[in-house]
């Protein structure tokens, strides 16, 4: 929000348009200066999860007559680098898709109240994740960001469906390609 809508509030957009960058250059600049932050913040979390996760959640769920050490807790390590790059798709999704909004925003505060309604949103089809009876479907993986919550719960469970998260990541990077156009 504020690398387009704080730059019109602080009244530099007009002097970076004077530049003799064109249009494309500074949009691609601006959406990877946050697609870069939020791919960093994505790997770090789901490092730092799966590194954690087994000590958080043992202790959790260990009945308090057995030993701590008696729950077993693991996730298959391919599950690891299919975690990460559905972290990358999703951020470079949110990144595009907030920047559209925020593009059209004249304030900061009114880029937030533009790009709030995409983060609640976004939430909603978290809540297939959850749902253990399921697995990635060809619709799921046609649904942007569910397809991801699927794809990271059924790696997590040790299901690996190739072709069905082949769709996620083209299905994740043709929005991205339509929110860039669109900004």
């Amino acid at each position: 929000i504020d690398s387009t809508a704080g730059e019109r509030e602080r009244s530099t957009w007009e002097t970076l348009m004077t530049v003799s960058a064109s249009r494309l250059s500074v949009v691609t600049a601006k959406y990877l200066y946050v697609a870069t932050l939020g791919i960093m913040a994505g790997i770090l979390n789901v490092t730092a999860m799966f590194v954690s996760l087994g000590a958080i959640i043992g202790p959790l769920l260990a009945d308090a007559s057995l030993r701590a050490d008696a729950f077993q807790f693991s996730v298959p390590f391919l599950a690891l680098p299919v975690m990460i790059v559905a972290s990358i798709a999703l951020a470079l999704f949110f990144a595009a898709a907030m920047m559209v909004l925020a593009a059209f925003a004249r304030s900061f505060k009114d880029g937030q109240a533009m790009v709030t309604p995409v983060v609640w949103l976004a939430l909603l089809p978290m809540v297939l994740g959850q749902q253990t009876d399921r697995t990635l479907t060809p619709t799921i993986a046609a649904i942007p960001v569910a397809n991801a919550a699927m794809m990271i719960r059924d790696a997590i469970n040790g299901v690996f469906l190739w072709h069905l998260m082949a769709e996620t990541l083209a299905v994740l990077l043709a929005m991205v390609a339509v929110c860039l156009i669109a900004a």
